[in-house]
């Protein structure tokens, strides 16, 4: 290769590498209701400073200087460099307790959900199995919105429809 082609990948690359390390998300927080935020801008000023999982750029190296009290100021990076041990570790603990036990309430809601529709799938097919065992006429609506009585054929597929439902969701 040609030290100016050479020249031209080198400098695509160092320009791709720049656009692609400013185009991440450099702050991550919990939101009040638990859920993790990435943004490439520090968090609103009612995020307590303990739901702050990670910082972006110091402020000094943008040329930007924050006030102090706000997120990512010198005042908070000096308050971390004197805390080592991170004094928002309990608060970070609290905070993930209360996302695992949200997510442990939404999957028990699901469950409750996926319970009760199976219930419902349930007796529906043991109403609709009833039926057909029955003998009475059964209709059903065509392409066209008509009514037509079901013939044997069709009337053995929907009850073998019927006891697969009961087989599979009925206990």
């Amino acid at each position: 290769m040609s030290s100016k082609k050479l020249l031209i990948w080198l400098a695509g690359a160092a320009i791709c590498a720049g656009l692609s390390t400013g185009a991440q998300a450099q702050w991550q927080w919990l939101d009040k209701d638990g859920r993790t935020v990435y943004s490439d801008r520090p968090p609103p000023a009612d995020v307590p400073a303990q739901a702050i999982q990670k910082r972006g750029l110091s402020p000094g190296a943008t040329g930007v200087s924050a006030p102090s009290g706000v997120a990512g100021s010198p005042a908070d990076a000096a308050r971390d460099r004197s805390n080592p041990a991170g004094g928002n570790a309990g608060g970070l603990a609290a905070m993930r307790q209360k996302a695992s036990e949200a997510a442990a309430n939404r999957q028990e809601t699901e469950r409750a959900a996926n319970r009760k529709a199976r219930a419902e799938n349930c007796q529906r097919a043991r109403q609709s199995l009833a039926m057909l065992d029955s003998g009475v006429r059964v209709t059903k609506p065509n392409a066209a919105g008509e009514r037509e009585f079901l013939d044997d054929t069709q009337r053995a597929a929907e009850r073998r429809q019927a006891s697969n439902v009961l087989a599979q969701d009925c206990e």
